[in-house]
């Protein structure tokens, strides 16, 4: 009898620390370190203005919790940032993107001044699109990835008229919203099952008209 229980004693020992030991090791891979060790090297910084545009490659950038932002030392006047812009549908206010049109891969969005962009594209005249200040603009809401809505602002009528005539080669069923920074993404709303998978995610995480997060790493080969 005295040895039945040594031998449970024992094996609840063991079992306890088995488990305690695999309790410490994943809270540990949850904890952000405050001290970092260099993995690797930064190749190449991207951003797109116009989520699925033609890239800006640049030297540097601001990296904010909203995603990447033009350095002011580069650029003067409006900065541009990470996919502040969207395409969506004129009826439902969806989003669209390069996986349904192509050529919106073809669209270079640049700073014109402190309050335009320039849009051009093959076969397309440029357009200067004004960024619209949140009143008296009409504001949207647009349904992106996995039916989460976002708020924006409308960047009226001619860069519906243009992005419509390029993408669709008709003179209606696009129009484009910008993000103004002003509200948050509810990403424990409409991404929950994500959230439970990545314990450190959160709405802070979100950034603009990204798909979820607001910075993107990618390893080169």
């Amino acid at each position: 009898m005295a040895n039945n229980t040594t031998l449970y004693v024992a094996g609840g020992a063991t079992a306890a620390t088995i488990l305690g030991a695999l309790i410490y090791w994943r809270k540990r891979k949850e904890i952000i370190p405050w001290t970092w060790e260099e993995v690797g090297s930064l190749k190449e910084i991207d951003l797109y203005p116009l989520k699925s545009g033609h890239r800006i490659e640049l030297n540097r950038a601001d990296v904010t919790e909203l995603g990447l932002r033009q350095a002011p030392e580069d650029q003067k006047g409006l900065l541009l940032r990470d996919r502040f812009l969207v395409v969506y549908s004129d009826k439902e206010n969806e989003f669209r993107t390069a996986r349904t049109y192509p050529k919106m891969v073809l669209i270079d969005v640049a700073a014109h001044d402190a309050e335009h962009v320039s849009l051009d594209a093959p076969t397309m005249r440029p357009l200067y699109v004004r960024i619209p200040p949140q009143k008296p603009h009409k504001e949207v809401q647009v349904t992106l990835f996995q039916g989460e809505v976002v708020n924006g602002i409308d960047c009226g009528d001619e860069a519906a008229l243009w992005l419509s005539r390029y993408i669709l080669e008709k003179d209606s069923g696009l129009r484009l919203a910008y993000n103004d920074c002003s509200k948050r993404r509810e990403l424990d709303k409409y991404q929950s099952k994500l959230m439970k998978f990545y314990k450190n995610l959160t709405n802070f995480s979100g950034g603009l008209y990204q798909d979820l997060t607001s910075v993107m790493m990618v390893n080169k080969i």
